[in-house]
């Protein structure tokens, strides 16, 4: 009689099962990999400032320095990576020293959570094995996103700790792990609106992890949720006058429902509040050519000085009493945002064939690249007083990212989800040849559910750049371990 096979009996669980931390850590495998990745972290910082020996400003850095002078509120940007930006100068005042802590972080959260994935997940040996680090060190966009003053590096950072502590939480309950994920939930939701969305899948693999122990952690989640939220809304309205959470979410919400002007009839306005009557005729006024798609996707309803939406905040701030730039700035998003919820609601169909549609393939073929080096062409005033630096003069040694790079990011992207696609498919499949109390369900719903909840979120608030792809780095790192780690247990099997 053949002896039935049993998963455990395999020498990858039976490794995997009696490890400890210390002695995991100790391991000669684990050693070389840590020590790899520094060695390669060290290598690549030292190419990133040899080509880039300045860091890359934008028109958003101005704003992020605002507020970190005094660690308050501005009326544009999460207030988050203001408090990063103050906590380094208040040990170094310099932008290549923030550069350098950009890095730094990644480094440590990279490590964090590539450990994290090969203590719990075993993964073959061989060139295979090192594939997790590769894709984890070696990712130009990534590299070239840390030399940029913008949130962009340090949300990537607080989203490899997220994952990292999420999947610490979903093998072994650990209060110590808890706190980490709160924090680093705290820190996500307050450097980006897209971070409120990272609670709903934490939520459905906690409660699917732990049941009722679950509680434990998702009280104090929502906890900082809720006071975040009533916190941000209190400081706006004590400094603006307008209680609001998000600066940028009703703007970027009108920009999107403008792609249905030119398909509405223009006397069709059933259920309009009166008071919106004559904004939407004065953006009737304007070409169809504003509100097409690339006019849409590249947001020039709220930047361009000609198009719709700064032309009514001017109309507005001239005949307001209230002068401030950015109360009218949030007052004028107050009613963009009720004119917008009219056309989406009035107009879905034409809404999701317009703007949703054309914003879900940009996830697969970003019309937007930003990237590159690129001089400014005035002086941010904040930045010379705290840095006492022009930013006119900065120069580059090899803009590689936006002339290498940036170009065929379209096609990195396209055949990035068709192998994250694919490999779903792979799993699933495999799915039947390991014992389903083996195979790690939890994990692959996660994963999925997370990167689905995301995009989702991402492309209903904003036209999708291919700079809010980055954040997935950290999914898309423990999707490729959970691949190697189901075809290593199929071949243990075998």
């Amino acid at each position: 009689m053949a002896k039935k096979l049993s998963l455990k009996n395999t020498p990858i669980l039976i490794q995997a099962e009696q490890k400890s931390l210390a002695g995991f850590l100790s391991h000669r495998e684990t050693k070389l990999h840590l020590l790899a990745g520094l060695v390669i972290w060290l290598v690549c910082f030292l190419l990133l400032i040899a080509t880039y020996p300045d860091p890359v400003i934008t028109g958003d850095s101005g704003s992020y320095v605002v507020s970190s002078e005094f660690f308050h509120l501005n009326g544009f940007r999460p207030i988050g990576y203001s408090w990063l930006l103050g906590g380094i100068n208040g040990l170094w005042p310099s932008l290549h020293f923030t550069v350098f802590v950009h890095a730094f972080l990644y480094l440590l959260t990279g490590l964090f959570l590539l450990l994290t994935l090969r203590y719990f997940y075993s993964l073959p040996g061989g060139w295979m094995g090192w594939l997790p680090d590769a894709f984890l060190w070696l990712a130009p966009s990534v590299w070239f996103t840390h030399t940029m003053i913008m949130s962009d590096s340090f949300f990537l950072s607080l989203t490899l700790a997220y994952t990292g502590f999420l999947i610490v939480l979903i093998n072994r309950f650990s209060i110590l792990s808890a706190v980490g994920f709160t924090l680093a939930f705290f820190l996500i939701i307050n450097t980006r609106y897209i971070g409120l969305v990272y609670l709903i899948p934490a939520i459905i693999a906690l409660v699917f992890a732990h049941r009722w122990k679950s509680i434990l952690i998702l009280v104090p989640l929502v906890t900082v949720l809720v006071v975040s939220i009533q916190m941000t809304e209190t400081a706006m309205e004590e400094r603006f006058r307008i209680r609001t959470y998000s600066e940028f979410g009703n703007w970027a919400k009108a920009n999107n429902a403008v792609s249905v002007i030119p398909y509405i009839r223009q006397d069709s306005l059933p259920g309009i509040l009166p008071a919106l009557i004559p904004l939407h005729q004065f953006i009737l006024a304007k070409p169809d050519s504003f509100y097409n798609k690339t006019s849409v996707m590249t947001t020039q309803f709220i930047w361009n000085p000609a198009h719709a939406g700064k032309t009514v905040m001017d109309f507005i701030q001239k005949n307001h009493p209230i002068k401030n730039y950015t109360y009218t700035w949030l007052f004028t998003g107050k009613i963009l945002g009720l004119y917008a919820d009219y056309l989406i609601w009035n107009h879905p169909g034409l809404f999701f064939r317009h703007y949703l549609w054309p914003n879900i393939l940009n996830v697969f073929w970003p019309g937007v690249v930003e990237g590159g080096f690129s001089n400014p062409s005035a002086q941010v005033k904040k930045i010379r007083e705290v840095y006492g630096v022009d930013t006119r003069t900065f120069s580059v040694n090899m803009d590689w990212y936006g002339q290498l790079i940036r170009p065929i990011v379209p096609v990195v992207s396209l055949i990035t989800w068709s192998l994250l696609i694919f490999s779903l498919i792979y799993l699933v499949k495999i799915r039947f040849q390991v014992p389903a109390h083996q195979f790690p369900w939890l994990l692959m719903l996660t994963l999925a559910g997370f990167t689905i909840i995301y995009l989702g979120g991402s492309i209903w608030g904003h036209p999708f750049h291919y700079r809010y792809q980055l954040p997935l780095h950290a999914v898309q790192l423990a999707w490729l371990v959970l691949i190697l780690h189901v075809t290593e247990m199929q071949k243990s099997i075998q």
